[in-house]
């Protein structure tokens, strides 16, 4: 049976006993590796964040990289870094805004270890591949993900005019409007504070055929690429922490160049509350991938 890697990423050594109990729930051969982002003021500090992850962690690998992507950058730091090893089912999890609810989600996960694997193991009913991406809890993907995916097709942070509690001000029958109707009526509005200049040639080979630029902005292509009549309505993974199965990465491993991916991540970014970046991007467009190939996205419920 193939072992099982863990994953974590922070910005700074923090909430290390809720990430050593959830360790503690996974299986005793668990490899572990952590990303700490390099956000210190100086590389002693830096020293001082890596000498407190291995008093609690003493068998972990641990690796530093530019705070770029939030969440996302450490996992594709991680994932690089442990290219070409073959392991059966990867976690990944991370120390960035631990709220409450991302402790639970934390438990949540390592506790429900053997559910996974034997998910990853098995194929689900009338698919031919077995769970490819399983988190605790999952989000309807709607229209709204046109922000994050144009500022992956342009390779550039998109800023937003306003927040969306200043847009409700400004239009407040927007704010009891359902998520699937006000995020298309937002963007009509033109939330957007710019329609930035995509890549083509990058953004075909993320999002298939594309005859312009302006047809990422089109609901119609884009509900077409994240629903059909094969795959279904797709979920994404809010806080950006779930399992993966071993077999999705080998077929992604050839697709993602993850160091090339790292290199046009925002750096230094807390949150995407007043900008959409390719980091929230590729937080939806795993699942995505992961179901167009053919594997299932579950959730541990």
């Amino acid at each position: 049976m193939l072992k099982t890697a863990a994953l974590f990423h922070f910005r700074q050594a923090v909430y290390l006993q809720d990430f050593q109990k959830a360790l503690e729930r996974l299986p005793a051969d668990t490899d572990l590796y952590i990303n700490i982002a390099e956000s210190s003021p100086s590389v002693a500090a830096l020293g001082e964040q890596k000498e407190a992850l291995l008093e609690t962690f003493p068998h972990a690998e641990i690796i530093s990289s530019p705070d770029r992507g939030m969440a996302m950058g450490g996992l594709f730091q991680l994932l690089e870094y442990i290219r070409g090893k073959n392991y059966g089912a990867i976690m990944f999890a991370h120390g960035l805004g631990q709220e409450e609810w991302r402790k639970k989600m934390l438990l949540s996960m390592s506790m429900n270890s053997g559910k996974v694997m034997l998910r990853f193991s098995q194929n689900q009913s009338g698919e031919k591949l077995p769970a490819g991406l399983i988190g605790d809890r999952v989000l309807p993907f709607d229209y709204y993900n046109i922000g994050p995916f144009m500022a992956l097709a342009s390779r550039h942070r998109i800023d937003l005019n306003t927040s969306w509690e200043a847009f409700f001000e400004q239009h407040p029958k927007a704010r009891d409007m359902p998520v699937l109707e006000r995020a298309p009526w937002a963007s009509e509005n033109r939330l957007l504070s710019h329609r930035p200049e995509v890549d083509l040639e990058y953004a075909r080979a993320v999002f298939g055929n594309l005859n312009s630029a302006t047809q990422l902005m089109n609901q119609e292509y884009l509900l077409q690429f994240s629903q059909d009549s094969v795959i279904g309505q797709l979920p994404f993974f809010p806080g950006g922490c779930f399992w993966i199965n071993g077999q999705l990465m080998a077929k992604l491993y050839p697709k993602i160049d993850f160091t090339a991916e790292f290199a046009q991540l925002p750096e230094g970014l807390i949150s995407d509350d007043q900008f959409q970046s390719p980091a929230h991007a590729w937080e939806r467009l795993l699942p995505v991938m992961a179901a167009k190939l053919g594997f299932g996205i579950l959730t541990l419920q």
